[in-house]
């Protein structure tokens, strides 16, 4: 037999065996079956073959369905829709991690529903709930005196506006004190928990989770032009979880997009 004939059946072999092994296994189970006096152990060993061919066959099943699934990117209708995934991803993770630090990394635009997920997560650490070591969470906003200096026509003209943009400014300022002072709590010292908030210096266009090097959410922040603001209601939220194809390039995009944000600071609106 030829080296090309002998690798296009070990080729039919290897594609086929469960269904190969399956019709020995059958017509092994038929002719001891029919054959009286034969060693039953014969008999069991058919069987035996035609139950792991069944077995493995649905494993093989299992992780070619599973290989599709990377493919595929989850859509919520919106970041409220994804909140509760959000969290229970990042508890899975907290509660895995004993000993690399675990990197959470969430840009949002002014704390709103972040604050409020942030409010969750202490109190789950602070109850007990999770227990979790070595735990490093990177907040992000815009710069409330970027806010604050905003030159729409509107708001140069509309009072409203601009108390408007001044609550929201100030509402950021005290999120990222009582974000900072959780960093004081037993429960995050003794557990090595750090939380951290900066600020970022355009416009906000995308909010992103990045937690750990598993799981990516993010969103686009639309612009409402009747209001001349913008906003983040309503507009679709994404999900890659990390053996999806493009995991590692949304990762580094997003990692690359907080780097700028770190090191390209405006003086005047320094946070």
């Amino acid at each position: 037999m030829s080296k090309i004939n002998l690798g296009n059946f070990l080729k039919v072999i290897r594609s086929k065996w469960n269904i190969i092994v399956t019709i020995i296994s059958v017509l092994g189970v038929l002719v001891f079956s029919f054959i009286p006096d034969m060693n039953d152990n014969f008999f069991k060993l058919f069987v035996f073959l035609g139950i792991n061919a069944i077995v493995w066959t649905l494993i093989e099943i299992k992780l070619k369905l599973d290989e599709k699934n990377p493919n595929t990117t989850d859509r919520f209708d919106g970041l409220r829709n994804a909140r509760s995934h959000i969290l229970e991803h990042i508890y899975q993770c907290m509660k895995t991690n004993k000993s690399d630090e675990l990197h959470i990394e969430i840009v949002g635009v002014r704390f709103k529903m972040i604050g409020d997920m942030m409010r969750d997560i202490k109190d789950r650490i602070v109850k007990k709930e999770i227990i979790s070591r070595n735990v490093r969470i990177s907040l992000y906003a815009v710069n409330p005196e970027l806010l604050r200096h905003w030159n729409f026509s509107k708001t140069q003209s509309n009072s409203s506006s601009k108390e408007i943009n001044e609550e929201h400014a100030s509402f950021i300022e005290l999120s990222k004190k009582e974000f900072l002072k959780y960093n004081d709590l037993i429960e995050f010292k003794s557990n090595n928990i750090k939380v951290e908030v900066d600020f970022y210096n355009t416009f906000p266009l995308i909010y992103s989770f990045k937690i750990g090097d598993e799981h990516i959410y993010w969103g686009f922040v639309a612009w409402d032009n009747s209001g001349e603001d913008f906003k983040l209601p309503g507009n679709p939220c994404y999900y890659l979880k990390k053996k999806h194809t493009h995991f590692n390039d949304f990762h580094k995009i997003l990692s690359n997009k907080t780097e700028f944000y770190k090191s390209c600071k405006i003086a005047d609106y320094d946070g």
